[in-house]
């Protein structure tokens, strides 16, 4: 646990170090060292209860630290922020590039007018159906989340891999069986924590 400990230290320093502009390279090579130390712990048994109880504290820890490292290092790569730690940096980043996106209207063009409040309208429409969507994909990721912890697993994904994961996944069977819906759910087995899909060929 001491070993695990450092590393830990280690790479949350290194992608401290990393946002700030001091490394020029994320610390992968230390994060997977800590990622198989964690899947050899878990392998391993703990027989003790309090072995156990550190190892599910450090679980928990490390899980939430690893949504958060994978989220900045999104900010990071799609370039809206040089440090994404900073979060009224990234929101702010994110209003202008937001106000980038948007059409300019011309009011002498009643035409053109219309076309932008339809455009407006669309994208109202299909901001309501993803935020559906991922309400609905929310439960589904918690008890991910949940079984890697019990498994003592580190989680593949955060929550927007997560999601972009599930609706490749679900386009693929639909279009592969002709089916109008999937649903999803955690199975665990032999240790392992697996999505299995399940498919509805008609809508009652």
């Amino acid at each position: 646990m001491e070993t695990m400990q450092r590393l830990f230290k280690a790479v949350e320093h290194g992608y401290n170090l990393y946002f700030a502009g001091v490394l020029k390279e994320a610390p992968v090579v230390d994060r997977t060292r800590l990622d198989h130390l964690v899947s050899t712990y878990r392998n391993a048994g703990l027989n003790k209860v309090s072995q156990r109880f550190l190892f599910n504290s450090f679980m928990n820890k490390y899980v939430i630290h690893s949504e958060q490292w994978n989220r900045w290092l999104q900010d990071r790569e799609s370039g809206l922020v040089d440090d994404p730690r900073l979060s009224a940096s990234v929101l702010k980043a994110r209003r202008e590039w937001r106000k980038l996106e948007k059409p300019e209207i011309n009011n002498g063009r009643k035409e053109e007018e219309k076309h932008s409040e339809g455009k407006k309208d669309a994208q109202i429409k299909r901001k309501k159906a993803g935020q559906a969507a991922r309400s609905g994909m929310r439960p589904l990721y918690d008890a991910y989340i949940n079984a890697c912890l019990k498994c003592g697993t580190v989680p593949k994904w955060d929550y927007g891999g997560f999601e972009r994961y599930v609706s490749k996944q679900k386009s693929a069977i639909k279009g592969k069986y002709d089916c109008k819906n999937v649903t999803f759910r955690v199975a665990v087995r032999s240790g392992k924590v697996t999505l299995k899909a399940r498919m509805q060929k008609h809508i009652v």
